[in-house]
């Protein structure tokens, strides 16, 4: 598993310095369980420091103190791999039953990137991770304080970070939870259309046919058992 401890600075609605701390689990593989001393059991270790931050001239991203070199990509690239949290999760209504416009959106995004199924698990710094230039990340119910620490490393790094409508992010209320898409400007300005175009095409469909669309990734998920308990109290039968 991995874990982060995130820090965001707000200044007037705009997120101006980001700090992202990996962690990952600390083993002793050489001494028993059983046997280790308090001091010595098994715990969480700092393994990457990221922080971002803006200055006259732009953001700039350090990564274990080191400056980062700007993402250079080919700005014509259309897909890539799609990375999220976990899709059955974010992807609901206000009652924790499916939102089959969202999935709408979702399920267009993968397709329209040449993708059967995303890559998921990991949290904000899954989003770090679009910095390669060949994924994009599509992140629902984001706490200001995660997203606003992602937001300012990434534009460092040259990569954008907008709401689903491809607008910068504004952190005017910061107790809400916020949608981020995270990429290069090419794969962000592509994922908005997909998305609005999935949604748009869900939502008639339930309108004018009266009838759930069909959603085979989100589809497939549902018909088994989720592996997390995370995701188990979002898995009942809906009725509509």
């Amino acid at each position: 598993p991995t874990f982060a401890i995130t820090v965001g600075l707000v200044e007037d609605g705009v997120a101006t310095i980001g700090v992202v701390a990996e962690l990952r689990p600390l083993y002793d593989n050489h001494v028993p369980s059983g046997q280790l001393s308090p001091e010595r059991e098994p715990g969480l270790q700092v393994a990457k420091t990221f922080v971002g931050y803006k200055t006259e001239r732009g953001y700039v991203t350090t990564i274990n103190q080191t400056e980062a070199i700007t993402l250079q990509v080919d700005t014509a690239r259309s897909t890539a791999a799609v990375m999220t949290t976990s899709p059955e999760v974010m992807f609901h209504d206000a009652n924790g039953r499916r939102d089959y416009v969202k999935e709408g959106g979702f399920e267009a995004l993968l397709a329209g990137m040449g993708q059967r199924r995303p890559i998921v698990d990991g949290n904000i710094i899954r989003i770090l991770q679009t910095s390669d230039g060949c994924s994009v990340a599509y992140e629902r119910d984001l706490t200001a304080e995660d997203i606003a620490a992602a937001g300012p490393i990434l534009a460092g790094l040259g990569v954008n970070v907008t709401d689903q409508q491809g607008s910068a992010l504004e952190f005017g209320d910061l107790t809400k939870e916020y949608v981020a898409l995270a990429g290069t400007e090419a794969l962000v300005g592509r994922a908005v259309e997909l998305i609005s175009g999935g949604e748009r095409s869900a939502s008639e469909s339930l309108r004018s046919k009266g009838e759930l669309p069909s959603h085979p990734y989100f589809d497939s998920l549902f018909t088994h058992s989720p592996s997390t308990g995370y995701a188990q109290k979002f898995t009942g039968t809906d009725s509509y």
